[in-house]
């Protein structure tokens, strides 16, 4: 793979800041008064750079990301999805943006204490703070938490404007005159196609009305799990940034980042069962950048 080593040298090479490194150190060599040494040792970190960032894991899954036509498409789905946090975001009650912003902020609270023991924690050189695919995974949580929150104030809306009181009167009102109907006697043949007529259209509104409640209360159940959900991924979300305050162990809080961001699998499975409530389709493979980049509330 001779030629993939010469694509990471390169684009380790190219990189922007190593010019500027580069360029940087030749021209204080040159007014050091002792050119030759400075760049005999200016040569020698080039090197050390261009082995290191070549062979280095993380560097060369950068270069095969950025070289692969799927960044330029990932990008363009990010953006999407960004935009769409943001609508989502924007049409929330205030309560419900406040709630978020506070969960978002625990969150960065939280990646802050991560690399501030993993900077001074001087058996874990080399790493600082959560790894990405943990930064990732708290991205994803709050993309779920707010999709939740989304769908919740979509239930509610419905619930608001449904008036459930109104629909058990109406059902018992066509169940009577159902009923009514069905004890009529009738005087003549030629009543017969009419009445069945009137019957029927009765028989399809008390089957509308039935549908009605049914959906009425699927929606207060779905509601009242929305609801403890979101008590359950906040709830755990308070308990581990309390918990990285009062350990300051490190491994501790990247493991129970991990299982925190488990935890929110089957729920993504719920919010896809719910999509016919908001229409917002299956969630995406990439959720936003919700904690490393900020959504702006609009007025």
């Amino acid at each position: 793979m001779a030629w993939k080593f010469g694509e990471y040298f390169r684009a380790a090479l190219l990189n922007r800041w190593n010019l500027l490194a580069v360029a940087g150190g030749a021209a204080l060599a040159s007014v050091s008064g002792h050119a030759q040494w400075a760049l005999t040792a200016l040569l020698a970190a080039e090197a050390a750079y261009l082995g290191f960032a070549t062979g280095h894991p993380r560097f060369r899954a950068l270069v095969d990301r950025e070289s692969s036509p799927a960044p330029r498409n990932l990008g363009r789905r990010k953006r999407s999805s960004r935009d769409l946090a943001a609508r989502l975001l924007n049409s929330l009650p205030t309560e419900s943006q406040d709630r978020f912003k506070r969960l978002r902020t625990w969150l960065l609270d939280l990646r802050e204490i991560a690399e501030d023991l993993e900077r001074y924690d001087g058996q874990r050189k080399g790493r600082v703070g959560l790894e990405e695919n943990q930064l990732e995974a708290l991205d994803r949580l709050l993309w779920v938490f707010l999709r939740l929150q989304f769908t919740q104030s979509s239930l509610s809306k419905f619930l608001d404007r449904t008036d459930e009181e109104r629909i058990v009167q109406d059902i018992a009102r066509l169940e009577q005159r159902l009923e009514l109907h069905d004890q009529a006697d009738i005087s003549h043949p030629s009543e017969v196609e009419h009445l069945q007529k009137i019957r029927d259209t009765l028989v399809d509104h008390l089957e509308i009305s039935r549908s009605r409640l049914d959906n009425y209360r699927k929606a207060e159940a779905n509601h009242e799990y929305i609801d403890l959900e979101l008590d359950r991924l906040e709830n755990k979300i308070k308990t581990l940034a309390e918990m990285a305050v009062n350990r300051q162990e490190p491994s501790l809080i990247t493991s129970r980042v991990d299982e925190v961001a488990e935890s929110v699998l089957e729920t993504e499975v719920t919010l896809g069962e719910l999509d016919f409530i908001t229409h917002l389709g299956p969630a995406e493979d990439h959720a936003p950048e919700l904690l490393r980049q900020t959504i702006y509330i609009t007025d």
